[in-house]
């Protein structure tokens, strides 16, 4: 058994013997750089693994795989209690990269006025940026990073649990 990531396969062009390869992140093999791992392994069996089946260019992942193992569906998920129950909004057709269909503040004051919500921003730049949106509205945003202080983070999920800050 040999453990390597592609990355690095890919940098040092090495190519161990396989018989089996197990790919996680496998929706990345059809894509122009990770497609080579593919053809260098013509005789090799191949399974693969992902939570993202459905790649964002429209790549199939056909060419490679027969079948697809569905292990468990969100909504098993979410009656197991494992998952939190959403409901998903999205614009009717696909946006340009780096457009967003509606302003945070304005989606949330449109269908989650008064709750609880977590905004899932691009950047810390565009985080900080949608909280002050939400802010400038009345409605008490916060952000969080992976450089939030700890005991600021802390502050934060406290003041969400008990319902003084609105968005996160």
């Amino acid at each position: 058994v040999q453990v390597c990531s592609i990355q690095t396969l890919l940098a040092r062009k090495q190519r161990p013997v396989a018989d089996l390869l197990l790919a996680d992140e496998c929706h990345h093999l059809v894509s122009d750089e990770w497609s080579v791992m593919h053809s260098d392994y013509p005789e090799s069996k191949l399974i693969g693994f992902t939570a993202t089946p459905e790649r964002g260019d429209g790549r199939g992942l056909g060419s490679i795989f027969q079948r697809i193992v569905v292990g468990v569906r969100v909504r098993e998920l979410v009656d197991l209690g494992y998952l939190s129950p959403c409901e998903i909004r999205r614009p009717a057709s696909i946006l340009r990269p780096g457009t967003i269909a509606q302003r945070p503040v304005d989606a949330y004051q449109k269908h989650a006025p008064g709750r609880r919500a977590i905004c899932f921003s691009p950047s810390v730049q565009s985080a900080e940026q949608h909280a002050k949106d939400f802010n400038e509205a009345g409605i008490v945003a916060k952000v969080i990073t992976g450089d939030t202080d700890p005991a600021e983070r802390s502050l934060y999920l406290d003041a969400f649990r008990n319902g003084d800050v609105r968005v996160l």
